[in-house]
């Protein structure tokens, strides 16, 4: 029977030492007994063992455990309860190891001590700490990730097509770009499909690309641009950049889209497009003929030029050399000039040539050119006057002044003259219609600085900001003299030049109508019989083509910036491998092995010679127009870097003339894949080194992990050989459908997310009986399950201990009813003999004394029945036991229940067998006395029984209403042997009694007492 609260146990070693856990017995100064699992456990030798008790367990236990441990133990060898606690531990073998420890108080050798069992709980303890360095490094990242979306300018979302499409994260700082909620962004997966601007079909169809991305796992970054609007209605040019994000198996699984406003940068593209477009339509729709050339690979014309070639497209002129439309002899020499234009060698010096059009004509030109940036390249422009006419006209005056000379055909003479006035009259008011038309400033000035002639718009601009009405015939620099000085001061010196015959070119800053404007000026001398009369002026405005300079000046500043920012190494490498740019980033790499040569090839920025090889064959590749990407290890200073290498080629006229090479520094990464690397082989070692057997599997039923103990278990259970994806197949066992449903119940459960542990039976191959511990976890991936991790160990040996313990406790229960039986027969016979003793004695006085001999080992009896007929052997039905016992009783003394009433108030009570029997006597002893005492002369009467509990205390009544103890009685105190033996048994209990008797009222005991 258990010991009750506060009582301790007697220990059977050899019990101990049969148990399948770890058991000490020890107290705060030694330990007393270890049985064999914790000398396993402790790694406790043989020859240790016998010096066991010259060790306290203190010497094991972290010290920081010490004083609250010495605390427990004195509170539990005085009967207080503790549950379970965690402890570490070091081995004799000073490896540490972390423990539940259970105790309770127990007798060894008559002496009070703690007893404790020791589960090993490290691996626990072990996935304990990592799962909180994981959520710590979770919270971490969360938090990063949650800075880096609130303050960034890009919105950062998650969308997916499949299984459900829909969009599900969005950054917080879209309410700041678009002034939307996230809300409003995550419950409608068409959000932008509803506000596109411009073509819906174009963003459709860039919709269906991405999709069919992610249904055919195509794993390929995106990035497309669109037009929509704000909350507040506002237009918004964006650009979102796609990246899959895929799961352990290569999945697509989602898109991470990167959305970054764009509007300011698209309209300063579309200025700078409509600039451009513009400039070329001033050029197309230009009278005169252009071409734009770069080392006379021709990159632009406009229409006037394919009217002069007679061709009908521009195909046939773009990307052609411009020098094939000149006559084979004054090539050479045209080759010369564009170099000389390159070299900025006499630039304004105008060149005439002979064309060659389509149709294989001659055109006599004259060619002017200059240095322009044309996409971002430095080009020549070149414009081209047909002067063929001119040359006619020439010729024919050569031919006229011939007759004339011979004096043959005066009249033939006369009349081309006339013809010949006629067709200058007519270029005149043509070429006056062009001086009319042009949208340049022109006017003539002769030497007493007065205007000449001039076009309207030179006229309206002196009008507007001189106020001057009549401006032919007249010195503008006298007319202004008092109010605009300046103007004589910065154009009469100019006028001097051009008089003396030099021609010049300049730019000039204005301002017309509050408006900067900039022009440029050509002043060139008109020369009359060799002598300078007049000069011409023309200025053109230059105002769009300066803003676009200042512009593109801006951009390349910007792109410097970008080029010297940041950490990568940039630098480029023409054909014969000669340094041609670099960053200050790479040359701090390398400006200790070039010194100071101001020519840097290849070979000079290699530290060793046997990687020249390497490097050589990479840049021959990107001059094939390959890209080469590649990670490069290198050794500086004695520290190891790696870095990513972008090599692409930078293609002129489909020919590829230098290679770009950027680096980007991966050293920490790499570092750190290694770390993952180490780890995950550590990880790898410790499941393959466990005696548990480890799997996951997908919703299919199919392995998607396992290591080689659940290799062997499977195969030695279903007889198969076990791979990665395979689906289980539960051999022979797949027809069991106790053992089947029982692991499909568990795994339904834990595919729902409920984590499930059981005990399950089944047979080897060898048809032994084979029991498993099994847990089973959902495995959450982005709030989903999509597979469950097993663990299980053999706890057969375990199982077979424990059948074995029962089966000795079955039999321990057989022994102990026999036993209780066996005491009930002999009390039976030592009642019986009793009983015969009684029918020889004559004496009143003596035979009551047998009688209540009697009815005491009667009672005792009584409860030995009471516990060999029960299944318990540890507690009584207290309540049914004294309503057997009382009633016996009354029958014992012939009394029949017309005189004496018993009147039986009895709650259901089960007390151990300790209390049970004391109890049971002092009921007896009762019971006997109101009989015998309460009732005399025959009179009727009544006995009360009251049983009941409450807070763990038992309160038993027993009552009449007889006669009354008599006055001056001393109920503790007394010369009776029944109220002797109730105060003995009380104190047994530990029991308080109270005495409440009147006279002709009867008596009232109450006993209170602890369960």
């Amino acid at each position: 029977m258990p010991p009750k609260k506060g009582q301790s146990t007697l220990v059977d070693l050899n019990t101990l030492d049969l148990l399948p856990i770890a058991v000490a017995i020890f107290d705060n100064k030694k330990v007393y007994f270890v049985n064999k699992k914790a000398k396993q456990l402790f790694h406790i030798s043989d020859k240790q063992n016998k010096k066991i008790k010259n060790i306290s367990i203190f010497e094991l236990l972290d010290e920081k455990y010490h004083a609250r441990i010495r605390k427990n133990n004195l509170k539990i060898i005085k009967g207080e309860e503790f549950p379970p606690v965690e402890l570490q531990f070091k081995t004799f073998k000073n490896k540490p190891i972390y423990i539940e420890a259970k105790s309770n108080c127990v007798l060894f050798e008559n002496k009070k001590v703690v007893q404790t069992t020791f589960i090993e709980i490290s691996e626990l303890k072990q996935k304990q700490f990592e799962l909180e360095e994981s959520e710590k490094l979770l919270i971490e990242t969360k938090e990063k990730f949650d800075l880096i979306t609130k303050s960034s300018n890009d919105i950062i979302a998650f969308y997916s097509y499949y299984p459900d499409e829909k969009y599900s994260y969005v950054s917080p700082n879209i309410t700041n770009i678009l002034g939307f909620q996230p809300k409003e962004f995550l419950s409608d997966h068409n959000f932008f499909n509803k506000r596109i601007i411009g073509s819906k079909s174009d963003f459709l169809n860039i919709d269906k690309i991405v999709r069919n991305y992610q249904k055919k796992n195509v794993k390929k970054n995106y990035s497309y641009k669109f037009k929509t609007f704000k909350k507040n209605k506002e237009e918004v040019w964006l650009e979102n950049n796609l990246t899959p994000i895929c799961n352990k198996q290569g999945k697509i699984v989602f898109f991470l889209n990167i959305i970054r406003d764009i509007t300011i940068q698209k309209e300063k593209e579309l200025e700078l497009e409509q600039q451009q477009l513009n400039y070329q339509n001033l050029l197309d729709n230009s009278p005169n003929a252009y071409i734009i050339h770069k080392q006379g690979v021709t990159m632009f014309c406009n229409k006037t030029m394919l009217k002069l070639l007679k061709v009908k497209s521009e195909k046939q002129v773009l990307g052609r050399f411009a020098l094939d439309f000149l006559a084979e002899f004054e090539r050479k020499k045209a080759l010369e000039r564009i170099k000389d234009i390159y070299k900025g060698i006499d630039i304004n010096k105008p060149n005439n040539y002979t064309v060659i059009d389509a149709k294989g004509n001659k055109i006599d030109a004259e060619l002017k050119s200059i240095l322009i940036k044309f996409d971002n390249q430095t080009c020549i422009l070149t414009l081209i006057n047909n002067i063929t006419e001119q040359k006619k006209i020439e010729s024919e005056k050569i031919k006229a002044e011939r007759i004339k000379v011979k004096n043959e055909i005066l009249l033939l003479e006369v009349k081309e003259r006339q013809e010949t006035e006629k067709k200058l009259l007519e270029k005149t008011a043509h070429l006056s219609s062009i001086f009319e038309s042009s949208n340049h400033l022109i006017w003539t000035v002769n030497k007493n600085f007065e205007i000449t002639s001039c076009n309207k718009n030179f006229e309206q601009i002196l009008s507007q900001k001189y106020n001057i009405t009549k401006i032919v015939g007249v010195n503008v620099g006298k007319v202004l003299n008092k109010t605009y000085a300046d103007y004589m001061q910065y154009w009469l010196p100019l006028y001097k030049q051009a008089f003396l015959g030099k021609k010049l070119e300049f730019e000039k800053e204005d301002e017309n109508l509050g408006e900067r404007i900039y022009r440029k000026v050509f002043i060139n001398p008109i020369l009359n019989n060799n002598k300078i009369e007049e000069i011409s002026c023309i200025a053109h405005d230059i105002t769009e083509q300066k803003k676009y300079e200042e512009k593109l000046i801006n951009q390349s500043a910007k792109l410097l910036s970008v080029f010297e920012s940041g950490s990568q190494l940039i630098w480029t490498f023409n054909k014969e491998f000669k340094l041609t740019s670099y960053n200050q980033n790479y040359f701090k790499l390398i400006k200790d092995i070039v010194k100071n040569k101001s020519t840097i090839y290849l070979k000079d920025t290699i530290r060793k010679s046997e990687n020249l090889a390497f490097w050589s064959n990479k840049f021959n590749s990107a001059f094939k127009g390959e890209k080469q990407v590649f990670i490069h290890k290198s050794i500086v200073n004695g520290k190891e870097f790696y870095r990513e290498i972008f090599l692409n080629p930078i293609s002129s006229a489909n020919e590829v003339v230098e290679v770009s090479a950027i680096a980007n520094d991966m050293t920490e990464r790499i570092k750190n894949e290694n770390k993952i690397i180490q780890q995950s082989a550590k990880l790898n070692s410790i499941i393959e080194s466990s005696h548990h057997y480890i799997w996951t599997i997908d919703r299919e039923e199919r392995l998607t992990s396992f290591n080689k103990n659940y290799f062997e278990l499977v195969s030695a259970l279903y007889n198969t050989m076990p791979f990665l994806g395979f689906k289980l197949d539960r051999g022979a066992l797949a027809n069991n459908q106790e053992y089947s449903g029982l692991l499909s119940y568990h795994y339904n459960k834990a595919f729902e997310g409920i984590a499930t542990n059981f005990e399950i039976e089944t047979l080897d191959k060898n048809l032994k009986k084979v029991y498993l511990d099994v847990y089973l976890n959902p495995i959450f991936e982005n709030e989903q399950i999509l597979e469950v991790s097993g663990i299980a160990h053999n706890i057969t040996d375990k199982k077979l201990n424990q059948q074995r313990v029962e089966q000795s406790l079955k039999e321990k229960d057989v022994l102990l009813k026999e036993v209780h039986h066996r005491v009930k027969n002999n009390m039976q016979i030592i009642s019986s003999i009793l009983n015969l003793q009684s029918s020889y004695v004559t004496d009143a006085y003596t035979l009551a004394l047998l009688k209540e001999s009697q009815n005491r080992i009667k009672t005792m009896a009584y409860i030995h029945e009471s516990l060999y007929q029960n299944k318990s052997f540890t507690s009584v039905n207290f309540s049914e036991y004294i309503q057997t016992l009382s009633k016996n009783i009354i029958q014992s003394y012939v009394i029949s229940s017309e005189k004496i009433e018993l009147i039986l108030n009895l709650e259901k009570i089960s007390l151990n067998l300790d209390v049970s029997i004391p109890a049971g006597l002092i009921v007896n002893e009762l019971i006997t006395n109101a009989i015998k005492h309460a009732f005399p002369n025959s009179i009727k009467g009544k006995i009360y029984l009251n049983l009941r509990s409450e807070n763990n205390t038992v309160y038993l009544e027993v009552k009449d209403n007889g006669i009354g103890i008599p006055p001056g009685v001393d109920f503790n105190n007394t010369n009776t042997l029944g109220l002797q033996l109730v105060n003995t048994l009380v104190d047994q209990l530990g029991a308080e009694i109270k005495f409440n008797s009147q006279k002709d009222k009867g008596t009232e005991v109450l006993i209170k007492f602890k369960m």
